[in-house]
């Protein structure tokens, strides 16, 4: 157990408590939301895509802040995270349809066949809004730490 903790500190050494309880309060929202969601009858497709991008936004964040250093996190890296988010994307609207068609198990589906084609023909789009998403982060998180730099080659 003591080796579980010291491992545990290690990883949030840098990071704020407040923090990291956001997150998780964050993911409890949502979590609540998705459950406020799912009973009601619709059959528009928005709600998943929303409920989708969130919680793909929401795991990349999480994973981008565990970063002990801001200095390490380069901007390939943060490109690279919000192709990860443009790419998860898709495949968890897909996912969210399907489990509430599955809940609701109406002998009619919530989706038709043809929102889920027009879901799946979006994934180019979701990529390349991932990657300028991420392009933007990227050159906000460090020009942030630019200027927070002391010896800054730059005039800051």
């Amino acid at each position: 157990m003591k080796k579980l903790l010291i491992a545990f500190d290690a990883v949030y050494e840098n990071h704020s408590l407040k923090k990291f309880i956001m997150f998780r309060f964050l993911a409890i929202l949502l979590g609540i939301a998705l459950l406020f969601w799912i009973p009601f009858e619709d059959s528009s497709e928005n709600p998943a895509i929303l409920f989708a991008y969130f919680i793909s936004t929401w795991f990349v964040i999480t994973l981008l802040t565990r970063y002990k250093n801001p200095s390490l996190l380069t901007i390939i890296n943060v490109v690279f995270a919000g192709i990860l988010t443009g790419a998860t994307i898709t495949p968890l609207i897909l996912l969210l349809m399907v489990l509430k068609i599955g809940l609701h198990a109406h002998p009619i589906p919530d989706y038709s066949y043809e929102q889920f084609i027009s879901i799946i023909n979006r994934i180019p789009i979701w990529f390349i809004s991932g990657f300028l998403t991420g392009m933007g982060v990227g050159i906000i998180i460090k020009s942030i730490y630019i200027r927070q730099e002391p010896n800054c080659a730059i005039e800051c």
